[in-house]
Order: C-alpha cells, then sequence, then structure tokens
C-alpha cells in the first residue's frame, strides 16, 4: 500500500512540474505555418520604434501540436562575400525552435536549438492573440539581444498570416 501511495505521489509531482504542450486552450489554432508580414522593436526607455529586419521582414513560423520553429532575416539581405558580410547576415536573422506550451494568452517556448546560443535554454515568453487569420505576438519586456537595441527594456511585436 506504501508503494502505491509512493507511485501516486510521485506521478503527481511529475504531473505538476511538467509542461503540458497545451496547457490550456489557445485563444485560436495556433498550428499551421505562419508568413512574418511585421516585426518591430520598441525601446520602452525611449519609446523608440525600429524595425531591425526592414518594413518587409521575411520568415516563416510552423507551430506543429509539439514543436514551435521560427525562422526570420530581413528584408533585401545580400548574399555574403566576406567574414564582414557573414556577421551582417548573422544579425539580421533570427532562428530557434522548442516545445511550446499555451496558458490563456500567453505562449512559451522552452528554446532547445537558436542561431544564437544565449537562446538556448531559455523560455521565450510571448503575448498571443488572432483574428481570422493573423496571428499576433509580442513578447515580454526584457533585455535585447539586438546590438542597436541595447540600451533599455526592450519589446518585440511580430504578425504573421496563415498560409496553411
Amino acid at each position: 500500500m506504501r508503494t502505491l501511495r509512493v507511485a501516486a505521489a510521485a506521478w503527481v509531482l511529475a504531473t505538476a512540474l511538467s509542461p503540458s504542450v497545451h496547457a490550456e486552450a489557445a485563444p485560436c489554432d495556433v498550428v499551421g505555418v505562419w508568413k512574418l508580414t511585421y516585426f518591430a522593436s520598441e525601446n520602452m526607455n525611449t519609446n523608440i520604434w525600429r524595425q531591425p529586419f526592414g518594413d518587409s521582414p521575411n520568415g516563416y513560423l510552423a507551430i506543429t501540436p509539439e514543436r514551435l520553429i521560427a525562422i526570420f532575416t530581413a528584408e533585401a539581405r545580400k548574399r555574403p562575400q566576406i567574414d564582414e558580410d557573414r556577421v551582417t547576415a548573422f544579425q539580421n536573422s533570427l532562428a530557434y525552435s522548442g516545445p511550446y506550451w499555451i496558458e490563456t494568452n500567453r505562449l512559451t517556448v522552452r528554446v532547445q536549438v537558436a542561431w544564437d546560443e544565449t537562446w538556448t535554454g531559455t523560455n521565450q515568453v510571448h503575448a498571443i492573440s488572432c483574428d481570422e487569420d493573423k496571428l499576433f505576438l509580442n513578447t515580454v519586456p526584457g533585455v535585447s539581444i539586438y546590438q542597436q537595441d541595447t540600451q533599455g527594456t526592450m519589446r518585440f511585436m511580430l504578425e504573421f498570416v496563415r498560409v496553411e
């Protein structure tokens, strides 16, 4: 009997500590492929808005029932020819993937692989909302990884349109 109680307690503890892929219902059906249409940053200390990937950013967000995969690049990137070009190309891109969960209107991704290793092992948290075939993600305020935005607290706003 004691063994059964210990096993039951262990199961309850493991279940409570393990995030479910979908802890709660999402505000919309997020599973699918989404094309990035807008990517902006706000320095919350200066209220300055930027579009670090330009007016027409490139990128996709693929969401399966278990995993989120994001790949974004700046508009009109040129093929790198020298190392300096490669550094610029790296700075004008973003890619990461990991399992996710949704709690009410908050999407959290546990990053398992990223273009920038400082993201690996972190949680990327976004407020999430939808309007028909559009998906909106807003990051929680924090320190930016983008060099041009390192002076102050930043937040990012992303908009997507469903393609699949």
